[in-house]
């Protein structure tokens, strides 16, 4: 896949609750998708009026049925602190995705994300570095 970047380890934090996922960056996608486990652990899924399809050149097409708030999360040890939104969906293809976040354009703009085309590294302009305490 050109121009795909992962896969990542993302954090994402709701109130006290945490889970992670596994993710994979796509410029080309217009919005990013993650799976119903996402919104299960983190208790946040709000149910659409009215599901709809995105479909995701590289990966297929995905029926987005909530939206899922997260308070902050945390990307190759950096902490974004910024309420987001995440569609949460289901993949219509019978292949199996391995990935449980597929983060698009919305969020690539929103976190302000730059990949680091020859190390792989991925830096926001809009975040912290985690603190470590001991």
């Amino acid at each position: 896949m050109k121009n795909v970047f992962g896969p990542i380890m993302v954090g994402l934090f709701k109130n006290s609750r945490f889970t992670y996922a596994r993710g994979i960056i796509i410029p080309s996608a217009s919005v990013s998708v993650g799976v119903p486990r996402i919104s299960e652990e983190l208790q946040c899924a709000e149910i659409l009026d009215r599901e709809y399809e995105v479909k995701i050149a590289e990966l297929g097409t995905f029926r987005i049925f909530a939206v899922c708030t997260v308070d902050r999360v945390i990307i190759d040890g950096q902490e974004i602190s910024l309420r987001t939104a995440i569609h949460i969906g289901t993949s219509t293809t019978r292949r199996r995705i391995e990935y449980e976040l597929i983060v698009g354009r919305d969020l690539i703009d929103y976190w302000g994300l730059i990949v680091d085309e020859l190390t792989g590294r991925i830096r926001s302009l809009m975040s912290k570095p985690v603190v470590t305490r001991y």
